[in-house]
């Protein structure tokens, strides 16, 4: 950082300053450039003494700064209150127990995007609820915080929780994305009910937090939420109804996610991933989701099933992996989903010890290499099938398996009428092959580490545009 930047009074555009403990490397020397606009990142920002000194910053006197940063702040952050036009704040590592003063939706009246991380020492969330502009906030690394308050919202409430204005208030009336990530400790997530004050407490009523509400109304627009690494939280609110993307990541409790979905009906994305305790999607869960495109059900070892009853008619993608439970994909869900696209089954099958027979098809025409592929990443566990077929697969180019442990790969190749190249490798409990059925276009026969294998049956005459063969180290052969 140049020495003693300060005296260059003209300065317009400044995009980091790094506070230093000598003289003209202070953070006063951002006291004089009371022309910097747009934005502004601040490192170092521990070797501030005290808030005394952070206030030379004259941050407040800078109304054309748009976008503030503040690294490795310690106990000064008191002094380093912004000017009311802030529009984009973030503030990383923060080590104080509290939120400074001008948090407040007067002092940040303008604010769109929050981003609050590390904030390790902090138990609470300050109320950001009535920061009216906001479109996206991300809270961080609070590893102390054991509980979202009713205070969140910038609405009064009492002991209880519970509100009894009754005028109408909107709480993140224009928030679009809302990030919580890395908050081990966190148990809880409160709603705030607000109760009106008839003498006779006949029209006492509970108020929901999100849209339709009589008393605290919401314009939520909340659209994607992801909660991540809070493996304690056991509770959230349930009125999130227009959200498209929810991700749910490394929470013990399934509670959290059935909350979240039990009243959404434009979920386009789901994301789950590490919930410990999910067992499985109870059928009204996302009974009303009738737009959901993507769905990822990832290491959850307790899953046992998809819902039976749901008719996802634009699902395009379903992804299940490393989830030891599952035993059986839903046949009446999957026969409504004519818009998948994607069907990847990975480490989920191993448990089938009993199973005997496989048929996988028919398959339609437009069928592609990569969609075969993953049909066989998801079956290759099952070491002890003694049975698969294949049907349909007339427009497929290129088939390679490796790594299989069943005995018969398939009996016959049927309908491979466009094939060219098949590649056998490491299939190792392999013992014969029959090339009786005609695959007229194959050219390449790849066939490697079979040491089982014993025959080639009669069917080779068949191969008529057979250009090369290749056999490597079977050794019954």
């Amino acid at each position: 950082m140049p020495l003693k930047i300060g005296q260059l009074t003209c300065l317009q555009t400044l995009q980091f300053f790094k506070v230093g403990s000598k003289k003209g490397r202070r953070i006063e020397e951002l006291g004089c450039l009371k022309n910097l606009r747009g934005a502004l990142m601040i490192r170092d920002l521990q070797l501030v003494c005290n808030r005394e000194e952070a206030v030379k910053a004259c941050l407040r006197e800078k109304p054309n700064i748009s976008k503030l940063a503040y690294l490795w702040s310690h106990y000064v952050l008191d002094g380093l209150q912004p000017h009311t036009n802030l529009k984009n704040l973030v503030v990383v590592n923060y080590l104080g127990t509290r939120f400074p003063s001008w948090f407040s939706e007067e002092l940040l009246s303008n604010l769109v995007e929050l981003k609050l991380s590390g904030w390790r020492k902090c138990k609470e969330i300050p109320s950001l609820g009535q920061l009216k502009l906001l479109r996206h906030l991300e809270l961080i690394g609070f590893h102390e915080l054991e509980c979202i308050r009713p205070t969140f919202y910038g609405v009064e409430v009492d002991n209880n929780g519970s509100s009894n204005n009754n005028t109408n208030i909107q709480v993140f009336p224009l928030l679009k994305e809302l990030v919580l990530w890395n908050m081990p400790r966190l148990t809880e997530w409160k709603e705030v009910q607000l109760l009106s004050t008839g003498n006779d407490g006949s029209d006492r009523v509970g108020v929901r937090m999100f849209p339709g509400l009589e008393k605290l109304r919401i314009i939520n627009l909340l659209k994607k939420l992801r909660i991540s690494s809070c493996p304690l939280l056991k509770s959230t609110p349930n009125q999130f109804e227009i959200l498209h993307e929810v991700a749910i990541e490394i929470v013990n409790s399934e509670m959290p996610l059935l909350n979240l979905c039990s009243n959404l009906t434009s979920l386009v994305d789901l994301i789950v991933d590490d919930v410990k305790e999910l067992t499985c999607f109870p059928d009204e869960m996302l009974y009303d989701n009738v737009s959901l495109e993507h769905l990822l059900v990832l290491n959850c070892r307790e899953f046992r099933k998809l819902p039976q009853k749901n008719h996802f008619t634009l699902l395009q993608s379903l992804e299940l992996s490393n989830c030891d439970g599952l035993t059986s994909l839903p046949s009446e869900m999957l026969e409504h989903c004519r818009s998948l696209e994607s069907l990847n089954v990975n480490k989920c099958l191993h448990r089938l010890t009993g199973l005997q027979e496989l048929c996988i098809g028919p398959f339609s025409e437009t069928v592609d290499f990569e969609a075969f592929q993953l049909i066989f990443s998801g079956i290759q566990q099952l070491s002890s099938l003694p049975k698969l077929e294949l049907m349909q697969l007339s427009s497929l180019t290129e088939i390679g398996i490796n790594d299989f442990g069943i005995k018969t790969l398939p009996e016959r190749f049927g309908n491979l009428t466009s094939l060219e190249t098949l590649e056998l490798v490491r299939c190792r409990r392999r013992q014969h092959l029959d090339f009786l059925d005609a695959m007229p276009k194959l050219r390449h026969l790849d066939i490697r580490d079979c040491p089982s294998l014993e025959a080639l049956l009669d069917g080779l005459v068949n191969l008529v545009s057979l250009q090369e063969l290749t056999l490597w180290y079977c050794r019954k052969l």
